[in-house]
């Protein structure tokens, strides 16, 4: 009777954190890129969603790899998932701690930056053009030049993500239309 007493509550406690543990891992799953590990757009949803609860504007910016499609004919999607990969590394270590970066899709990559202005954005995001450009991006005894064409749009706390991403997406056609690895601000 008595070790029936002791073990049931530890049964329990251990089927609660394994309960827990497992609805965890789904949130996560649910939030995050696989191949890259970073937000995917459900989780920016959420972040987006956050900072419009705390009343915060700022800029997002979308990141396009130039050629991407040709960087997966020419070396096969194994390659072109390592440049995804290291491409997201770069961002991501070259990136403010306040701001959120996400895989949205394909070779499209979104960034929120809370409390930017317009050209604190665009200076920002020129910066990291610039980095990507210069970048060595070495696979598999391959040096593959990589540049991006971004897009920046602001929002404010009144914004739906649909139209700061719209907006975001209107520049980033622009920067496309004119010639590819480069910054364009909507507005």
């Amino acid at each position: 009777m008595v070790v029936l007493l002791i073990t049931s509550p530890i049964k329990y406690f251990n089927q609660y954190r394994r309960s827990e543990e497992a609805r965890y891992n789904f949130q996560k799953e649910a939030h995050t890129d696989f191949l890259t590990n970073l937000l995917n757009r459900r989780g920016l949803e959420t972040r987006f969603e956050s900072l419009k609860k705390e009343n915060v504007s700022g800029a997002v910016a979308i990141f396009d790899i130039d050629f991407f499609k040709n960087i997966n004919d020419s070396y096969g999607h194994e390659v072109g998932d390592i440049v995804l990969v290291q491409f997201s590394k770069l961002c991501a270590a070259n990136m403010n701690a306040q701001f959120t970066l996400s895989r949205t899709g394909g070779e499209e990559f979104v960034m929120l930056m809370p409390d930017f202005n317009p050209n604190q954005a665009k200076q920002y995001c020129e910066q990291l053009r610039e980095a990507v450009a210069k970048a060595p991006f070495f696979i598999k005894h391959l040096h593959i030049n990589v540049t991006v064409s971004i897009g920046i749009a602001c929002f404010s706390a009144v914004d739906s993500m649909e139209t700061a991403l719209s907006d975001a997406d209107d520049a980033l056609y622009d920067t496309k239309r004119t010639g590819r690895n480069r910054v364009c601000l909507k507005g």
